[in-house]
C-alpha cells in the first residue's frame, strides 16, 4: 500500500485535487457549535469530531478484511493513504521556487516562498534560505513521512488506514486553528504535537 501510494503520488499529480477536507470542516463546525452551546471544553470536542470518521474507517476496513484474499482491503488502504498524503505537492512547490530563483524571477520566487512558508518571506536572503530549509523539512515530515509512519504503526495493530486518517485530520485541525488561543485551539495543538512528536524522533 505504501509503495503504490508513493508511485501514485509521483506519477498522477492530477489526483491530488481529490484531497479535499471540506466535509470535515463542515463536520467540525457543526460539532463545535453544538458543544459550545453546552460549554463543553476542547478535548471533548476533539473526541466527538474524530469519532465518526475513525469509526467509519474501522468499519470499512473490517468489512473488507479477507475479501478476495485481502485485495479490497489493500485497495482501500492504498486509497486512504494516498488521500492522506500532502495535501499539497512539496516537490512541485520547491521546484517552482528553485526554477524562478535560477531564472532571477524574484516576484515568482517570493510568491512560491510565501506559499511554502505560509507567510510573507523575509527580505534577507540568508534568513529566507534558513526559513525555507526549516519549512521544507517540517513539510516533508507532515506530508509524507509522518503519515507513512502512523500508517505502518497502526497496520501492525490491524488497521493502517486508521492511523493515517487520525494523523491527517489532526494536521487539518491544527492548520484551521492556527493563530487562535481558545481552549479548543489549545487542545488541538496539544493533540497534534503528540502525534507529530513520535515521527520527528
Amino acid at each position: 500500500a505504501i509503495l503504490i501510494s508513493l508511485i501514485l503520488e509521483r506519477s498522477f499529480r492530477s489526483f491530488q485535487e481529490y484531497r479535499q477536507f471540506t466535509w470535515f470542516d463542515t463536520l467540525t463546525d457543526r460539532i463545535k457549535k453544538w458543544c459550545d452551546e453546552r460549554q463543553w471544553q476542547g478535548p471533548t470536542i476533539i473526541s466527538l469530531i474524530m469519532v465518526g470518521p475513525l469509526l467509519a474507517v474501522v468499519l470499512i476496513n473490517s468489512l473488507l478484511d479477507g475479501v478476495m484474499l485481502g485485495l479490497f482491503s489493500l485497495l482501500f488502504s492504498t486509497a486512504v493513504l494516498f488521500l492522506c498524503l500532502g495535501p499539497q505537492d512539496l516537490d512541485k512547490q520547491v521546484e517552482t521556487f528553485l526554477t524562478a530563483w535560477d531564472d532571477e524571477d524574484e516576484e515568482t520566487a517570493r510568491s512560491a516562498a510565501k506559499e511554502l512558508l505560509g507567510e510573507t518571506p523575509p527580505e534577507s536572503l540568508n534568513e529566507l534560505q534558513q526559513q525555507l530549509i526549516e519549512r521544507i523539512l517540517v513539510a516533508a515530515s507532515e506530508r509524507v513521512l509522518s503519515p507513512i509512519i502512523w500508517f505502518t504503526v497502526f497496520a501492525m495493530l490491524g488497521s493502517g488506514p486508521l492511523g493515517v486518517v487520525l494523523y491527517r485530520l489532526s494536521c487539518h485541525l491544527h492548520e484551521r486553528v492556527e493563530g487562535q488561543t481558545d481552549a479548543f485551539a489549545k487542545a488541538v495543538n496539544r493533540f497534534y504535537a503528540i502525534l507529530a512528536w513520535s515521527p520527528a524522533l
